[in-house]
């Protein structure tokens, strides 16, 4: 698997919010009333994963009641992906429902455009318990957006260019995230870039040419 990373960083926070209007129009109105509960001007946390034991949205949640009620206010927590595991998406309904601030949190159901999502979005966040291939975080912070990961050895290889924090301390999580979106909403456009710099070496690495030419080597398909 490869990533088609964009050819330069979003730095402009009026345009992201821009874009999330026509995202929002491509929703479906039967279900879960995404277009109404999400809050265009927030800023968006992003967990774009399917929806799975070990998955981590159940941790996510977790940080998200850690957060200052004052953060919270300014913020949208955002699931985006397909259930895989049956039962798993009834849990993670009934732990949102008794989130603090819970209106501020939505499943957002599967999604066959996810780069529309991290178009869109302020930051990425997750709170996974295992990862072998994490190319959803690679997609993010290759793209130069902020990023929080859970600290497991599956992320680690990311955590020169993204916040970490333990499992074990949701608060950690919940004062980084905070962070973060302070970053977000006083210098934008000078995080975004810094990060789109920084991130250099993931988009060399996990390209698709790169990918492919990584897999003819693996399984000796060179001519």
């Amino acid at each position: 698997n490869g990533v088609d990373f964009p050819d330069a960083p979003d730095s402009n926070r009026s345009a992201r919010i821009g874009s999330r209007g026509e995202l929002l129009s491509t929703l479906p109105t039967e279900g879960m009333p995404t277009r109404t509960r999400l809050d265009i001007n927030s800023v968006w946390i992003l967990y774009l994963a399917r929806i799975h034991g070990r998955k981590g949205q159940d941790h996510a949640i977790k940080v998200w009641n850690e957060m200052d009620p004052g953060v919270r206010a300014k913020c949208s927590l955002i699931f985006v992906g397909p259930e895989t595991e049956p039962g798993e998406l009834a849990r993670i309904q009934k732990l949102v429902a008794e989130a603090l601030d819970s209106d501020r949190i939505v499943l957002a159901g599967p999604s066959l455009s996810p780069h529309l999502w991290l178009r869109a979005t302020d930051l990425y966040f997750s709170a996974s318990e295992f990862e072998g291939m994490p190319l959803s975080p690679i997609e993010a912070i290759g793209s130069g957006i902020p990023a929080l990961l859970s600290q497991i050895p599956g992320h680690e290889f990311l955590f020169p260019f993204a916040e970490s924090y333990s499992l074990e301390d949701p608060k950690s999580g919940a004062e980084k995230l905070a962070k973060i979106v302070d970053q977000v909403l006083t210098e934008d456009k000078a995080l975004r870039e810094e990060l789109w710099n920084r991130s250099t070496p993931i988009r060399k690495s996990f390209t698709l040419a790169t990918m492919s030419d990584q897999y003819e080597k693996l399984y000796g398909l060179e001519s």
